[in-house]
């Protein structure tokens, strides 16, 4: 088994931006998950533990997805969080795409998949970027005192294609081995 998922890939220069802010310390909050640069990424199907088998026929169905898209371009800045109240689940930065083409793409692969037997997501497609995730009991402190440390990026990142990861969760954090990479059709 291998544990999977589909995504769109992040220009590193980005992904460092998001950390960058004068004064921002991981280390001064305990009970927080934080997504290190190099595997931030913006999901568009998470397939969890897939047997071995069936991974050339997720590339398959891929590829032929990939091959009737055209690039898309997304919008990426603003933060939010998931979370009741005060408190923050999870911190994440914006994604959007005002030509409906990222929703389209994203609604494909969960189409083309749930053929292969993945069960499409209970919620709609919400792009977004995981920073962090927050335990419950963390010393976290509310979202008005933490929201100033993170830098507010705006990047508009025209995307060529999408890839399929194989994550290998251990106690440092997940690592994400590219399976397969997916380029969209050019004029």
């Amino acid at each position: 088994m291998k544990r999977m998922f589909v995504a769109l890939d992040l220009p590193l220069g980005l992904r460092e931006r998001i950390f960058s802010s004068p004064g921002f310390d991981k280390g001064k909050y305990s009970g927080i998950s934080w997504v290190s640069p190099e595997n931030m990424h913006l999901t568009l199907k998470f397939l969890g533990d897939v047997p071995e088998e069936k991974v050339k026929a997720i590339s398959d169905a891929l590829a032929r997805i990939a091959s009737h898209h055209r690039p898309v371009g997304v919008s990426y800045g603003g933060f939010g969080r998931f979370g009741r109240g005060g408190s923050a689940g999870a911190i994440w930065v914006g994604a959007s795409d005002r030509s409906g083409k990222l929703a389209a793409l994203a609604g494909d692969i969960e189409g083309s998949l749930e053929g292969l037997g993945f069960a499409r997501e209970g919620r709609p497609f919400s792009p977004h970027l995981t920073v962090c995730r927050v335990r419950e009991g963390s010393n976290l402190p509310s979202w008005e005192e933490i929201r100033p440390l993170f830098n507010d990026v705006r990047e508009d990142v025209l995307h060529e294609g999408f890839s399929l990861y194989e994550s290998e969760l251990t106690p440092r954090g997940p690592i994400y081995t590219r399976a397969g990479w997916f380029g969209f059709k050019r004029d």
